[in-house]
């Protein structure tokens, strides 16, 4: 992050710079909202299914998924009524690919947060090292809004995919007794 502000406010001028530390921000603040603590409730749920076995944790990631993706579409509706109503500066393009970064933004911290239950923490740098000198590369290429919401993207998909290979990797079949509901998933995401 702190190479990409600085090559950006050497190639961008004053006023596109301004807007990127904005969006950065935004980005930031929307896919903490967006991720609705589920990368700390899974910590949680994780290791109290290890202590029962693993057989539920099919169960909880798809009620932690169908939240993330309930709080991003609501997130996104929000978004796009502010657009339409009050934003004439920026393209729909943007706006749309803005959503899909935001979207991306937030499996990338949910799924490194599955990289390091593993306690995986060769891949947890390689995936940070992959992820970073990616987000780098398309920063050269394209320094503009554009191509940071590209390296965010990129960088999503990456995290998704070594979170998913490694689950698969470990993924245990055994007898658990709590399968934690919705609202608990969100009761342990906030609170911690």
């Amino acid at each position: 992050a702190f190479f990409i502000n600085y090559y950006l406010s050497q190639k961008l001028d004053v006023s596109l710079y301004g807007e990127f530390s904005l969006l950065f921000g935004f980005l930031a603040i929307v896919s903490s909202v967006t991720l609705m603590g589920q990368a700390t409730a899974l910590t949680s749920v994780f290791f109290s299914d290890e202590k029962n076995g693993y057989k539920n944790i099919v169960k909880e990631l798809n009620h932690s998924y169908k939240l993330m993706g309930y709080a991003y579409i609501s997130v996104g509706f929000s978004l796009y009524i502010y657009w339409y109503f009050f934003d004439t500066k920026y393209s729909m393009a943007l706006f749309i690919l803005f959503c899909f970064a935001l979207l991306f933004a937030t499996a990338k911290i949910f799924f490194t947060s599955l990289v390091t239950l593993f306690d995986e923490y060769k891949k947890y740098f390689l995936l940070t090292f992959i992820m970073g000198v990616l987000s780098i590369i398309i920063i050269i290429l394209y320094p503009s809004l554009e191509g940071f919401l590209y390296g965010v993207v990129v960088s999503g998909i990456v995290a998704m995919l070594f979170g998913v290979k490694l689950y698969l990797m470990n993924k245990q079949e055994s007898i658990g007794d709590k399968v934690y509901k919705k609202k608990e998933l969100i009761s342990l995401g906030w609170i911690a």
